[in-house]
């Protein structure tokens, strides 16, 4: 498989866009905010779309979101944060696996979320001075970790 094939090809995941906050620090609208003529939400959905199979953005206020044409759903119970949003979200979906992201984050890298979705592996590290130790990455599915 070439390159260009490897990229054109969609991830088998869904991608869940959280669009909740309250907006307390900058404006209640910032996944609407322009950039070059864009909405941030828009941005980072174009990304999404054009990585995963499914992409689902989770929201109380579905009204502000319709404009993407994409599929929306709220949290199961409002008032509890992200993690309710990500909870709900993970219920919705087809696919075992998700990558979740804010809808207000305008510059989502494509190679770097590719690469979370590639085969995890153990590495072995140590540097002068220190003890040896591991790192290891572990993705998460909706049926617990990948093996």
């Amino acid at each position: 498989m070439s390159i260009q094939e490897l990229y054109s090809k969609k991830i088998d995941a869904a991608c869940l866009i959280l669009a909740g906050g309250q907006g307390k620090r900058l404006t209640p609208d910032k996944p609407l905010l322009k950039i070059d003529g864009i909405p941030i939400i828009e941005r980072a959905a174009k990304v999404a779309v054009s990585l995963f199979e499914e992409v689902l953005v989770m929201t109380n206020t579905p009204g502000k979101y319709k404009f993407l044409g994409l599929p929306l759903a709220a949290d199961d119970r409002r008032g509890c944060g992200p993690l309710m949003g990500i909870y709900s979200g993970l219920r919705r979906i087809e696919h075992e696996k998700a990558f979740v992201c804010a809808a207000d984050m305008p510059f989502l890298d494509e190679a770097l979320i590719r690469s979370n979705f590639r085969k995890p592996t153990i590495s072995m590290s140590s540097s002068p001075g220190r003890r040896k130790g591991r790192s290891f990455c572990t993705p998460f599915t909706t049926n617990g970790a990948c093996p």
